[in-house]
């Protein structure tokens, strides 16, 4: 806390915004009376009457973008590297098997306002149930791997919000107990020897 000598000035500031703020209180009393008389019928002179400052938070209408009948995961990342977030949303509906991703709309295409492009529609394994995002081929574009009935099934990214064919990773024998993962996740692991 830093503690100095009162001056004058200092004095002199205070003694302003005491008188300020009686002015301003006298002012409340005035209005009062005003709208007291206005109340009763009487005439009384117009005068300007202050309003709090308010914001009121509100959303935008919900906007629906078709990615399957049961979406199973979401992930966000910048997937075509515009500095926009894009969705990717893997969807397995019994027949369909698939990672849909949605491109943030760029300003050329409209508003850069959240909204985003129709879905981009990509095969994945067998029965996907989550999602993962990295760059797991260390090529600085963003990949997918999802996590199917038995394998995981990773689309390599080409940077401009496409994916390759998937690649699938089996996790066991197609027998009866065929493991079923149920979650993808990426982490970054770095060697301390040399």
């Amino acid at each position: 806390m830093d503690v100095r000598e009162a001056t004058m000035e200092d004095a002199a500031e205070v003694l302003a915004f005491v008188r300020a703020k009686a002015e301003f209180d006298r002012g409340l009393g005035e209005r009062k009376r005003h709208r007291a008389a206005r109340r009763k019928g009487a005439a009384s002179t117009p005068y300007l009457e202050l309003l709090e400052d308010r914001c009121l938070l509100s959303f935008s209408p919900a906007v629906s973008y078709p990615v399957g009948l049961t979406p199973r995961d979401v992930q966000m990342a910048d997937f075509n590297g515009d500095g926009k977030l894009d969705l990717a949303v893997v969807d397995f509906d019994g027949g369909t098997s698939t990672v849909n991703v949605l491109l943030g709309k760029p300003v050329g295409l409209g508003n850069a306002d959240g909204t985003f492009q129709p879905a981009l529609t990509f095969a994945t394994g067998t029965g996907p149930q989550s999602l993962a995002v990295g760059d797991f081929n260390k090529d600085g574009k963003l990949d997918l791997a999802t996590a199917n009935a038995g394998d995981v099934s990773v689309l390599l990214g080409n940077g401009d919000g496409t994916f390759q064919a998937p690649t699938s990773i089996s996790l066991g024998d197609a027998g009866a107990r065929r493991p079923w993962p149920w979650a993808t996740s990426t982490a970054t692991v770095r060697s301390t020897s040399g």
